[in-house]
């Protein structure tokens, strides 16, 4: 087969039955979307997939994903800029349009670790919404000794 670079890595079904997968492509988060027969969702991004890069030159995988109420879909995992890695968040329309009422991109970027720290490695691997509509997001933070749990919640 054609040699890809693309895994998924979450899974969720929406309320009308839809199937989106969170993972990544070519080092950018991707999500993709597939009707309740499996097949890509036309209506959703460009062929039923919407792959989002987070900065240039970087290393971005989703690991996690959650639908909220509204529709909206949100995936987390991390952003590696080259020297260290931070909690990432995408969020979506129900289209695959990026949210623009999420930081102004639809992408949220948080450094977990002090700033101090000269090896960061932050990455989300879980991700919840609470009944408030806030978005929980859980996983490493590594501090140049040893891996910390980290828990981050966005309004």
């Amino acid at each position: 087969g054609e040699d890809t670079q693309d895994e998924a890595r979450a899974l969720a079904i929406q309320a009308d039955g839809k199937i989106v997968v969170a993972g990544s492509s070519f080092g950018d988060f991707a999500l993709v979307r597939y009707d309740e027969n499996g097949d890509p969702d036309s209506t959703f991004g460009i062929g039923g997939k919407v792959v989002t890069s987070i900065g240039e030159g970087t290393s971005d995988e989703a690991f996690a994903l959650a639908i909220q109420d509204d529709g909206k879909i949100v995936a987390a995992g991390y952003s590696f800029d080259g020297a260290n890695t931070d909690f990432a968040l995408v969020r979506c329309d129900e289209n695959g349009e990026p949210d623009q009422t999420f930081d102004t991109d639809g992408i949220v970027i948080t450094q977990v670790a002090s700033p101090v720290v000269l090896m960061r490695f932050d990455e989300a691997r879980a991700l919840a919404i609470q009944a408030d509509g806030k978005i929980i997001a859980a996983g490493k933070s590594y501090n140049s000794t040893d891996d910390d749990f980290a828990l981050v919640r966005y309004e």
